[in-house]
């Protein structure tokens, strides 16, 4: 009696991958570790070194005749159909899953296994994939690329990157009002959970990698506009610094530049000064360009005016040479240029340590209109960096909740813009750019008027603009529709 075809083997014991997280020597004392590492570890080397080697046993049928040619083709080519199915089925799901075409073309066998090189990928994947694709998002490409490689190895850091992708779920990517749901606050809440536990942790040292993660849950605080939260993250992150030391005790370059943007951008939303002083990654010193012949006599007016305005003609000065820079170099390039944004950083902390000088309510007071106009061009500049900031943090959202305080200094009786024109327009354009509410009648109206007292057309008006201090390419899509509003 012929025996049929069959292999006799034991069903090998499964053993689960497990991880063992060590952030400091003392932990190796603690029971609950060594207890985790002898039964995950120790118990399946101790399992191999017994187990005897298992051989195969594989009985042919010694009459049965080997597949012919004809058949083993047409098994190939129904495999191959079936592998082109699941490949056109996974590029429909997931284009970035699918290998290129160079990747595939090496294995031109037609038995080749090409299922194995192209497996499925995963819905966590594929968001930990877009996170850090993405063109808009809370975080700029190089601090998510950082994110995204904590994440491969903190489950902190997987759970926050999760929960950034998660915000565009379901979302328009044009709609820069982005919300939180259900499920990026789940990812949020466990990402925050585990580093509550290491921080309550004893044993556990404060590592660098938990500074991080408290930076990236203040970048997404910041991108659903949670100033309450991003509060708190910022104040325990002052804290550890200074009770490491300072920033200098940072080893990471990144770190010490990202913690100090993340402050800033906060700062600039609240305006309010930052918490944390420049460092080593922020330059000292400003890029010098020409001043404009139209700058030059505003600044002029300014300090022939009021004493009160002398510390903002730098302001003004340094933000015409920052737009010039900026102007050499397109948007989705200006994290790849060193000079830029350390000239950034360092115009935006300084303009976030100018004092606020507090306006008298009595209008008669002599003081009053030198404090409205100095608070008017500051709130005027504040709104200004807003959106190259926004820009280099990812994000696309213009308008700043300050508009409708500068809204209304714009409306003060307080204000004396005679010889100061050109400055009056760019202040009005800024408010029409970054203000989100329809109480713009007014802004525009007056618009028209210098427009129509000066000759401008709409190109003139962007040659005023230029020569204070302008960026064509930040402020494109809001030009566009503004000029539709004055035509």
């Amino acid at each position: 009696m012929e025996s049929s075809p069959s292999i006799q083997q034991k069903p090998a014991s499964t053993s689960q991958l497990v991880f063992v997280t060590v952030a400091h020597p003392n932990e190796m004392k603690d029971r609950n570790t060594r207890r985790k590492i002898s039964r995950h570890v120790m118990k399946e080397i101790g399992r191999s070194r017994r187990r005897k080697p298992q051989k195969d046993q594989i009985v042919l049928n010694s009459s049965e005749k080997p597949p012919s040619p004809e058949s083993r083709k047409a098994v190939a080519t129904q495999l191959d159909k079936h592998i082109q199915q699941t490949s056109n089925f996974q590029t429909r799901q997931s284009p970035q899953s699918a290998l290129p075409q160079s990747s595939s073309s090496i294995f031109s066998h037609p038995d080749s296994d090409r299922a194995f090189f192209s497996p499925p990928v995963s819905a966590r994947a594929r968001r930990l994939i877009s996170f850090l694709n993405r063109d808009d998002s809370s975080m700029c490409r190089v601090f998510r690329m950082i994110c995204f490689t904590l994440a491969m190895a903190d489950d902190g850091a997987m759970y926050m990157a999760l929960a950034e992708s998660a915000l565009y779920t379901g979302q328009d990517t044009q709609d820069s009002l982005i919300q939180e749901n259900s499920h990026s606050l789940q990812h949020y809440t466990d990402s925050l959970g585990l580093l509550n536990g290491r921080l309550r942790n004893r044993t556990s040292s404060i590592v660098e990698s938990i500074i991080g993660m408290m930076i990236f849950l203040s970048a997404y605080d910041l991108r659903i506009r949670n100033f309450v939260r991003w509060s708190i993250h910022m104040d325990g992150l002052q804290r550890i610094v200074e009770s490491r030391g300072g920033l200098y005790t940072l080893k990471s370059y990144h770190l010490q530049r990202f913690l100090i943007w993340s402050d800033m951008v906060g700062s600039m939303s609240l305006d309010t000064p930052p918490r944390f002083p420049l460092h080593g990654c922020i330059v000292s010193t400003l890029h010098e360009y020409p001043v404009s012949p139209v700058l030059a006599g505003t600044l002029s007016t300014l300090q022939d005016r009021c004493p009160t305005l002398w510390d903002i003609c730098p302001l003004l000065e340094s933000l015409s040479g920052l737009a010039q820079l900026a102007s050499k170099s397109l948007p989705f390039n200006w994290y790849k240029n060193t000079a830029l944004t350390q000239n950034f950083g360092l115009l935006v902390h300084s303009m976030l340590n100018l004092p606020r000088r507090e306006i008298p309510a009595d209008q008669n007071n002599p003081m009053a209109p030198g404090l409205t106009m100095r608070e008017t061009i500051r709130l005027a500049s504040l709104l200004f960096l807003t959106a190259p900031v926004n820009y280099l943090a990812a994000n696309r959202d213009l308008y700043s909740d300050h508009g409708d305080g500068f809204q209304k200094l714009l409306a003060s009786k307080a204000l004396d813009w005679s010889g100061l024109e050109d400055l009056e327009l760019w202040a009005l354009v800024i408010c029409m750019l970054t203000v989100n509410n329809e109480d713009q009648i007014g802004i525009l109206s007056r618009i028209h008027a210098i427009m129509g007292m000066n000759g401008l057309d709409w190109q003139g008006v962007l040659q005023k603009l230029r020569q204070i201090a302008w960026m064509d390419s930040v402020f494109c899509n809001e030009v566009k529709r503004l000029k539709i509003r004055l035509n």
